[in-house]
């Protein structure tokens, strides 16, 4: 990677995440030097429990780092208000979207909240934001039907659509493909792949669709137990790196085919 700073948006110092269980800190990874780069899709790879999530709420501020710091725009996050903060960052998360009679517009909707006014009235630029995330997901056709009448792909579609109209630079994901069959993971992979480079936003994905996120990530973050590398698909191919991700007998990685396959009996 190169040494250019002037396009990274977000930087972690010495970050240590995890939870503080009866006043002592439970560490989950420590020592986390990382750097999203403006426009480049980030996928976040490794085994359930290493910390994936662990390090998107850190990121997002959700959740306190345990010690170190994040920077987002050189500003640290410490410093930033929650309107502001919601200027900079969107998220989208794993937990489903909570049955209610919003129409897929009004839900939308919801992403300009950090620019209306008190009374929560959209301006023309607000409808504006929002019609345009809705065409950029191309669920425009959708605006008038209730989310509980949504598939599962398309609530997913709302949900970045939201994040979208929300105008952030930083969009966070948390497994947004769980649930979803092959061919709306990958429409939905390929939909946040376009976005990072139709509109130069910073995407960052926790993901185990690992063959899909060597196909269309810029950049890896590998989470190991004891340690995050990050770089090119290609470069963690070529050092092995990404071979020793999972540490098992069951399954090999294939360097032509750039999968993991199963190991015969």
């Amino acid at each position: 990677m190169t040494n250019n700073t002037s396009n990274i948006i977000l930087e972690t110092k010495n970050l240590s995440i995890g939870y503080t269980v009866k006043k002592k800190p439970l560490v989950i990874q420590k020592n986390l030097n990382l750097e999203l780069k403006t426009g480049v899709l980030t996928c976040i790879l490794g085994n359930n429990g290493i910390g994936k999530s662990t390090l998107l709420r850190t990121l997002a501020t959700m959740q306190p780092a345990l010690s170190g710091d994040v920077f987002i725009a050189n500003k640290n996050s410490k410093n930033f208000g929650p309107n502001e903060l919601s200027k900079k960052i969107s998220l989208v998360l794993t937990e489903s979207v909570p049955p209610s009679n919003l129409s897929v517009y009004e839900l939308v909707a919801l992403g300009r909240q950090p620019y209306t006014n008190w009374l929560g009235s959209l301006s023309d630029v607000d409808k504006n934001m929002v019609a345009e995330a809705m065409q950029q997901t191309q669920i425009t056709d959708l605006a008038l039907h209730k989310i509980y009448e949504l598939s599962d792909g398309q609530k997913q579609r709302v949900m970045i659509a939201r994040a979208l109209a929300q105008d952030t630079e930083i969009i966070i994901l948390d497994e947004p493909t769980v649930h979803l069959d092959i061919h709306h993971k990958i429409s939905i992979l390929k939909l946040l792949q376009n976005i990072c480079k139709t509109l130069n936003k910073s995407i960052v994905i926790a993901t185990h669709e690992v063959s899909f996120a060597i196909q269309l990530a810029d950049i890896l973050w590998l989470m190991y137990p004891d340690k995050c590398i990050t770089g090119t698909p290609d470069e963690l191919i070529t050092n092995k790196t990404l071979q020793e991700l999972f540490n098992s007998n069951l399954i090999s990685f294939n360097m032509k085919t750039k999968h993991f396959n199963i190991n015969n009996a």
